[in-house]
């Protein structure tokens, strides 16, 4: 890997750009809080092959890459992706890390508000205050990182009781420019009590795009509050896509979390529930397909700081030629989590010999009186039931569609919003097309 002096010297050639471009802005308290974050990555330097949280996802290409901050580059404008998919609602649309109010409906209910992060921010002290409360920094580089470069994004706010009918669909969007770039799309998500809400997140790119996309969504949960949050990454395979998503529930709050993972050439996702309150219901399910020379790793924290939570798991992966996934679930437990129910489950299935999984679910319980269970499976399709299908005149190439489409299936069925679970359909169905051929 790149001397860890260097990556963070390039770095910080990118603050002191960005400080210029700022001009008297940086004596803004928003850029006194990005000046504590860039202080922080800079003291904690870019993760290694040491760190027992980055062991099994190898950086050093994206070390040695070089990345130009895309909000402030001046590069000529290009091609955004197209492709996303088409949902009623509420939506915002970033290009490159910048808002695009052609592309953006940002008009919500009564009671609901979609706008851009950054200005409000400016305004809203206590807001800014909140900003990564629930997404630390402390022991997150990349969560700092971005924080530091945080010049747009995305914010959510529903008001007390109010009831969305539609989702609220927030899209990044990469170009096909010619130069590699780097964006941090931040989102925060704030549900007042009794409120539900839908949010989808796409992020997509051009194929043949290089860039790094460093996400960072912070969910804000008060008591009785219930979101279903989607997040879809179909970003190209020259793309490095590092995510981190953190949710923060109250008593008696609902959070349902469905991810999938189609492109990048290396991506990560890390989730963070906290059930502070009791009686929290999280339930996270995620799908990853793999193929060619892709690295998916999704790593998971759920913890159950009160009595009576109840968080179940379920992340499901399909492999491809040399592909590999890293799945690392971790379940824990206070003292006060008595009668907590949790449950994890990894399942995945290779599709070839070279393809490569590395799982570990985790428990880590202080509390009696709890039902805790985890479980990982690793396997290649069930030549009984193969035989079963082909025996009824089904191809064989079409026989592997049908299993590896139950498999999937299990995740992509409960998706809510007809046309994202129709979306997804497609998609994962070309996908599974492509790698069982």
């Amino acid at each position: 890997m790149a001397a860890e002096t260097e990556v963070v010297a390039r770095y910080g050639d990118h603050f002191a750009a960005l400080e210029t471009h700022l001009g008297p802005a940086t004596d803004s308290p928003l850029h006194q809080r990005r000046r504590e974050a860039w202080q922080r990555f800079a003291a904690m330097g870019f993760p290694h092959s040491r760190d027992e949280d980055w062991r099994l996802t190898r950086l050093t290409s994206l070390a040695r890459s070089e990345f130009a901050p895309s909000a402030h580059s001046g590069a000529a404008a290009a091609r955004p992706a197209t492709g996303a998919a088409e949902l009623d609602g509420p939506s915002l649309v970033f290009v490159d890390g910048v808002l695009a109010p052609a592309l953006s409906r940002p008009a919500a209910p009564e009671g609901v508000r979609v706008t851009e992060l950054a200005p409000t921010l400016a305004t809203r002290p206590e807001l800014l205050a909140e900003l990564g409360q629930h997404a630390t920094e402390a022991q997150q580089p990349f969560t700092a990182l971005n924080t530091a470069f945080l010049s747009s994004g995305a914010l959510v706010e529903v008001a007390a009781g109010s009831r969305l009918a539609e989702p609220i669909h927030i899209v990044f969007l990469g170009t096909d420019r010619p130069d590699a770039v780097v964006c941090h799309p931040r989102v925060f998500v704030r549900l007042g009590p009794a409120s539900q809400a839908t949010i989808v997140q796409t992020y997509l790119s051009h194929a043949g795009a290089a860039r790094w996309t460093n996400a960072v969504s912070e969910v804000c949960l008060g008591p009785g509050a219930e979101l279903d949050h989607y997040c879809l990454q179909q970003e190209g395979p020259q793309v490095f896509h590092l995510a981190d998503l953190a949710v923060t529930a109250a008593a008696e709050a609902r959070f349902c979390s469905t991810s999938v993972a189609l492109g990048g050439g290396l991506s990560r996702q890390r989730v963070r529930t906290v059930l502070a309150g009791p009686g929290v219901v999280s339930t996270l399910r995620g799908l990853y397909l793999g193929s060619g020379s892709q690295h998916l790793a999704n790593h998971t924290l759920v913890e159950h700081q009160q009595p009576h939570g109840v968080s179940h798991q379920l992340y499901k992966g399909i492999l491809a030629d040399q592909a590999e996934a890293v799945f690392r679930g971790r379940i824990l437990v206070h003292q006060a989590g008595a009668q907590t129910d949790a449950y994890q489950s990894n399942r995945n299935l290779l599709l070839s010999a070279e393809a490569e999984v590395n799982t570990q679910p985790q428990l880590e319980i202080y509390a009696d009186e709890v039902k805790c269970s985890h479980g990982a499976t690793v396997g290649r399709l069930d030549d009984d039931a193969l035989f079963y299908l082909r025996s009824r005149g089904v191809g064989e190439d079409q026989a592997r569609q049908v299993l590896t489409g139950a498999f999937a299936g299990e995740i992509i069925d409960p998706v809510r919003p007809a046309a994202l679970r129709e979306y997804l359909e497609a998609h994962v169905s070309a996908r599974l097309a492509h790698a069982s051929a």
